[in-house]
């Protein structure tokens, strides 16, 4: 039978590779810690988009699966799997039409043909923690093909004018109110979703000839890939 040490407040049990006693709680049931908190202890819990004083992003104005406001990829190499957990988008300006949004998840290595803007991610619960991930925003990339890629969500019917028209005659008039689904899109992912040897998720908008302004949260986690292949 296995045995464990108690340690009803948490301690450190010796350093990484040693052989320590499994953890146990007063009761005898054995500690687990949750897996997304580890990976923040380990610095690899990643956050990226608009800061306090940030700019907000510019969306493109047309459908194009070669143009993406958001690209998250995971590197070509292999060594590295990318989880994105979170996406929050806060429409700030209105474009010129009723504006379409997308998610999708690709599912091939597609190169980045002209870069957009690189963005560094910062790491939580480890400070210095280094993303091996690829963010971009506005890039063009190359085609993908409706066999590579999969939707993860979308919005098609949003109205015309949400900031000038339906805030001011709508029940809620507060466009930056966090409970506001007029102009907040949220995503958390239902079930994970793990990107691998260049896999990407990308996020599109679509508001005729101007494009809208988005501010932008981007989170998720990284995964050294030769210890689960």
């Amino acid at each position: 039978m296995a045995t464990g040490e108690v340690a009803h407040a948490s301690k450190s049990f010796g350093a990484d590779g040693a052989a320590v006693a499994i953890r146990t709680g007063r009761d005898g049931s054995v500690i687990v810690r949750d897996h997304m908190a580890q990976l923040a202890l380990e610095g690899k819990l990643f956050i990226a988009g608009v800061g306090i004083e940030g700019t907000a992003l510019t969306g493109r104005t047309a459908l194009d699966d070669t143009t993406p406001d958001i690209w998250l990829q995971a590197p070509s190499g292999g060594n590295v799997i990318v989880r994105p957990t979170w996406l929050e988008i806060l429409v700030t300006a209105e474009g010129v039409a009723a504006p379409d949004w997308y998610l999708a998840a690709i599912a091939a290595n597609i190169a980045i043909a002209t870069a957009g803007t690189t963005v560094t991610p910062v790491s939580f619960g480890k400070v210095g923690g280094t993303s091996a991930a690829i963010l971009q925003t506005l890039p063009t990339v190359g085609a993908i093909t409706s066999a590579q890629n999969v939707r993860l969500a979308s919005a098609e019917n949003a109205l015309d004018n949400l900031i000038s028209v339906e805030h001011i005659t709508g029940a809620n008039t507060d466009k930056d109110d966090y409970m506001n689904t007029l102009t907040r899109i949220r995503y958390e992912f239902p079930f994970p979703i793990y990107l691998a040897d260049g896999q990407a998720i990308a996020f599109y908008s679509v508001t005729g000839t101007t494009g809208q302004g988005l501010e932008w949260t981007l989170a998720f986690t990284e995964l050294d890939s030769a210890a689960y292949r």
